[in-house]
């Protein structure tokens, strides 16, 4: 079941990211759960076209893993995501 979702999430990560979100090379780009299958395959594509990548996940050991494959994993965002994320991705 867990490999039959691999397919269904590289489709929605590729169309969210290249057919909905229109992901340009530099733009930054924070993925929510990343260690999700979802979020495992956002990565890929995200840095095949050249986005600059953060990424959160609930566990210590998720965080290690995402860290081993590129992005960028802040520290300390469960309080302060909200905050995090307006300094960071909105544009003023």
């Amino acid at each position: 079941e867990e490999a039959a979702q691999v397919p269904r999430a590289t489709l929605k990560a590729w169309l969210a990211l290249v057919r909905f979100g229109l992901l340009r090379p530099g733009e930054r780009l924070l993925i929510l759960d990343a260690a999700s299958p979802l979020g495992q395959a956002a990565l890929p594509i995200a840095k095949i076209l050249g986005a600059k990548l953060y990424a959160t996940a609930s566990s210590l050991e998720a965080r290690r893993a995402l860290r081993e494959q590129g992005p960028v994993v802040p520290r300390g965002l469960r309080c302060g995501l909200r905050r995090y994320i307006r300094q960071r991705f909105v544009r003023r």
